[in-house]
């Protein structure tokens, strides 16, 4: 019996890169597992590999997305993961970005953030709980080229054995303390 035998989830970005990779371990660990991704060749050719259910959408038309994410959870019976991992990047000086690519930047990796997990909610609620994951780069922490210093992962508790260590803990577990406050159970 695999780690996530009897999970549901959802993994924006799934087609390729990380997204595909973390589809593949879900698989493994026995979830049943459904891709959303703006690449629908990708993604079909993905869902096939893993017999996962595939939903082209473009994660910054939040209807769309709201959409998709029904049509995931009706295709699954239900949901209990959601992996927000859809994003996108370009390394340039700040100066040198346009309003466009600003937006496209700011969509794609923070409003489509919040719209997944908005769709994604009352769906875990109606099944009791879950959890939410979202993936993001350290790139977006500074600058380009900018040296950003090597943080040592700060040792958990042993009472803590199922946590993992994170350079970036102290950011994540206050978004998960957010939505958790926000979206934990009424």
């Amino acid at each position: 019996m695999g780690l996530l035998e009897g999970h549901r989830a959802i993994i924006t970005g799934g087609a390729r890169g990380i997204g595909a990779a973390t589809a593949r371990r879900f698989v493994a660990e026995g979830a049943t597992v459904a891709l959303l991704d703006v690449d629908v060749e990708a993604g079909a050719a993905m869902a096939d590999e893993l017999a996962a259910t595939f939903h082209a959408v473009d994660v910054t038309d939040s209807a769309a997305l709201t959409a998709a994410v029904a049509e995931a959870v009706a295709a699954m019976g239900g949901l209990s993961d959601l992996f927000n991992n859809a994003g996108v990047g370009n390394v340039m000086a700040l100066d040198a970005y346009d309003d466009d690519e600003w937006h496209r930047l700011v969509d794609t990796n923070a409003t489509a953030v919040f719209a997944g997990i908005r769709a994604a909610v009352p769906h875990l609620r109606a099944g009791g709980g879950g959890s939410i994951v979202t993936n993001a780069s350290q790139n977006g922490c500074g600058p380009p080229g900018e040296r950003r210093p090597t943080r040592r992962p700060r040792r958990l508790p042993s009472r803590s054995p199922n946590r993992a260590p994170s350079s970036t803990a102290p950011t994540a577990s206050g978004s998960t303390r957010c939505c958790r406050g926000s979206f934990g159970p009424t």
